[in-house]
């Protein structure tokens, strides 16, 4: 699995980007490859990732659910999915074990030859794979410029993917919410 490496992606919580990339050091510290996106991604890319790049696990550093002043941390196996038991447990008894977070390996990305920044035809290659799930392709091509849709980001992840792949099938009509568009680790109209 070390060379098959880890995938990461973040959303806008306040520090994600700086957790995923000491998530990246500490994996290459210990000879795993890591691929980190270069700005936030939806945890559905995430786990495509994994399964186009053919890594052994995924990572997302999330709001998830938690309190405004706490990360989530999520870890998808090889099959894209959420980790289930026993691998779960596996994990969490790793990190149990650590008594000093002095002595957990980490590294200079300057250093690091298996830190890698995933490019943009990995979004090209999801976007694609998204649009293969149209069903009614027809009736997108008939009513495409008559429905009308209001969209919310709810100032997270999915702005630019969503707006994209609607855009790209031919839905033309797309207003989004302007006080839930930008991303805000705050999320402060939730």
């Amino acid at each position: 699995g070390q060379s098959k490496g880890v995938a990461i992606a973040y959303d806008c919580r306040r520090m994600s980007p700086e957790f995923a990339d000491e998530a990246a050091l500490c994996l290459n510290a210990n000879g795993i490859k890591a691929y980190v996106f270069p700005s936030l991604r939806p945890t559905p890319e995430l786990s495509f990732a994994v399964r186009d790049l053919g890594c052994i696990a995924g990572i997302v550093v999330t709001a998830s659910h938690n309190p405004p002043e706490y990360n989530g941390y999520k870890v998808y196996w090889e099959d894209g999915a959420q980790v289930t038991s026993p691998k779960d447990v596996m994990i969490i008894d790793e990190v149990k074990a650590i008594k000093d977070y002095n002595v957990v390996k980490t590294m200079d990305k300057i250093k690091a030859g298996l830190y890698n920044v995933i490019g943009s035809d990995l979004d090209d290659r999801y976007i694609a794979a998204l649009k293969k799930q149209i069903i009614n392709a027809d009736v997108i091509k008939e009513m495409g410029d008559d429905l009308v849709a209001v969209y919310t980001p709810l100032h997270g992840t999915g702005n630019i993917p969503a707006r994209r792949v609607l855009k790209e099938v031919g839905f033309n009509k797309i207003y989004v919410v302007p006080e839930q568009e930008k991303p805000d680790g705050n999320f402060p109209t939730v």
